[in-house]
């Protein structure tokens, strides 16, 4: 049921990283923090140190094909700046965009990205754009690809402004799978007697992507 698997600990393994704006480009394989075994993918400055102004760089996937409904999963962590006078708005972040039909564009997680980017200060998104930031320990985002299927293309685009700095974003186990592994244990499983030979079974249904 996984279409593609990447832990980061076979090198780059078919990934390709760049600026965007023709700037710095901070991506690179890290052991400073990782969600598996000793690696990952981070945008920042090596070791814990913090990324610098004015980034707009990506971390491309290798070419994956979709077939039939499936989901991006990855784990993330992140430390970006946000804004301290307007609640939800940043000036830092991370975003995932999917190549498809000969174009990028931006898709959106089950439960939508927690903040909006900020227009001033020379920022790296457009104004309102959804994004990833604050700080957050490892965890899991899902991304339903039912819209699409053929050859596509994955990158993770973080992208910094002018001002204030932080550690930056890491990405560790990248998959493609069926949503059928997302699948939980029905909860309140309970089995009753009807007949001699029929037995009820009653419980309530997990969602499809757990939390």
């Amino acid at each position: 049921n996984v279409g593609f698997s990447d832990n980061a600990e076979y090198g780059v393994n078919g990934w390709e990283h760049s600026s965007l704006n023709d700037g710095t480009d901070e991506w690179h394989q890290s052991e400073a923090d990782f969600y598996s075994e000793t690696h990952s993918w981070k945008a920042g400055n090596t070791g814990g140190g913090d990324y610098s102004s004015g980034l707009l760089c990506a971390l491309d996937s290798p070419v994956i094909e979709l077939s039939g409904e499936t989901y991006l999963s990855f784990y993330h962590w992140m430390d970006a700046e946000v804004s301290g006078s307007y609640e939800g708005e940043c000036y830092d972040g991370g975003l995932v965009e999917i190549y498809h039909n000969d174009e990028w564009s931006q898709i959106f997680p089950e439960g939508d990205y927690p903040y909006t980017t900020r227009g001033d200060n020379n920022p790296p998104f457009a104004e309102g754009t959804e994004v990833y930031s604050g700080t957050t320990e490892w965890e899991r985002a899902f991304f339903n690809l039912e819209d699409y299927s053929g050859t596509v293309q994955f990158r993770f685009v973080f992208g910094s402004d002018g001002a204030a700095n932080a550690e930056g974003w890491y990405i560790d186990d990248i998959t493609i799978v069926d949503p059928s592994v997302f699948l939980d244990i029905p909860q309140n499983l309970i089995a009753e007697s009807i007949s001699e030979n029929q037995i009820g079974l009653s419980w309530e249904a997990p969602g499809t992507v757990p939390n």
